[in-house]
């Protein structure tokens, strides 16, 4: 009696040993498959392709690609960069083109934050726009009028309060940037909550 329990016993320990062994590979490979079909990998390429080395260039290069959407274009929050960046239309709304000229410059070791600007009177954020310290200084890019080393009051015709805030926001955040994975699981979480 005490070989069989010890031979089940030996039996429970290597099936245990082979689904620990068989949940790291498969976690293993999900955060590879993640990392290269990620937004972060995407841009990589991005920057890559196009010499992308100062914030200039980063300000150029999207500005050539993509322009201001029009008030009639969708607004269509919680897509993915790659998704915005595919659009037939080749146009982004003022916070998008925020994100991605602030994850570009973020690749080449530049701290960003994007500016939400608070129209004094109403409280609301009708335009959004990006800083990048450079040499110790906020230097704002504007993607919607395609200028930049301006003041922030000479992007908007309202007097507006600035509200800054960082991007990606969270952990979770840098994560769905970093793995596709991980943001199809979220997506299809969200797809299915009332």
């Amino acid at each position: 009696m005490d070989r069989i329990v010890k031979s089940v016993e030996k039996m429970g320990r290597r099936i245990w040993l082979g689904v620990g062994v068989t949940t790291s590979m498969a976690v293993v490979l999900v955060a590879a498959v993640g990392w290269i079909s990620s937004d972060a990998r995407a841009l990589a390429r991005f920057s890559h392709q196009h010499g992308l080395d100062t914030p200039e260039k980063v300000f150029t290069a999207v500005n050539q690609r993509w322009h201001q959407a029009r008030a009639s274009d969708p607004v269509q929050p919680g897509q993915s960069i790659q998704t915005m960046l595919a659009r037939p239309s080749h146009r982004l709304w003022c916070d998008e083109g925020a994100i991605l000229i602030g994850l570009l410059n973020q690749r080449l070791g530049y701290r960003t934050r994007l500016v939400d600007l608070l129209d004094a009177r109403t409280g609301i954020s009708h335009h959004t726009t990006l800083q990048v310290q450079e040499r110790g200084k906020w230097v704002t890019y504007d993607f919607t009028s395609q200028r930049h080393r301006i003041p922030l009051a000479d992007t908007v015709p309202y007097r507006a309060v600035p509200r800054y805030r960082e991007y990606p926001a969270s952990p979770l955040h840098w994560l769905l940037l970093h793995n596709w994975a991980a943001r199809a699981v979220v997506a299809t979480v969200r797809a299915q909550t009332p």
